[in-house]
């Protein structure tokens, strides 16, 4: 095969991952679940928040210095959350000692409702009594 036909060849088959580079096509749908961790109106800066289904831990995601959590992609339904490790001492403020309710995904109270390929906020309000 000649040089010209192999520039050619491996040209035709470099074309259609070149056109997909250019952005103009829909974007894949994703889920996302998200919100803001507060204890008695102050954002929780350290800790994590756990998803469950069923009893069963399915994701975890870290707590950022501003409260804020997230899980990105989860399957669409419900979750019972529970958030835990918020008395670890950091830079950004002091820990934080929540009640063990919290920690139980039966007795947190805290659940979110995923719907897929959609972005959904779930904030969760806590109160250290």
């Amino acid at each position: 095969m000649s040089l010209a036909r192999q520039l050619l060849f491996f040209a035709a088959l470099l074309a259609p991952v070149a056109a997909g580079c250019g952005g103009s096509e829909s974007a894949v749908a994703t889920s996302l679940l998200r919100g803001k961790v507060t204890c008695d109106g102050r954002p929780v800066v350290a800790g994590v928040v756990t998803a469950y289904r069923g009893g069963t831990k399915v994701m975890e995601a870290n707590i950022n210095p501003d409260g804020g959590y997230e899980f990105a992609q989860p399957s669409a339904g419900e979750y019972q959350l529970t958030v835990t490790k918020t008395d670890v001492a950091t830079p950004y403020a002091k820990p934080v000692k929540l009640p063990a309710r919290y920690s139980d995904p039966a007795q947190s109270g805290l659940t979110a409702k995923v719907a897929g390929g959609q972005a959904s906020t779930q904030d969760l309000a806590l109160t250290a009594k």
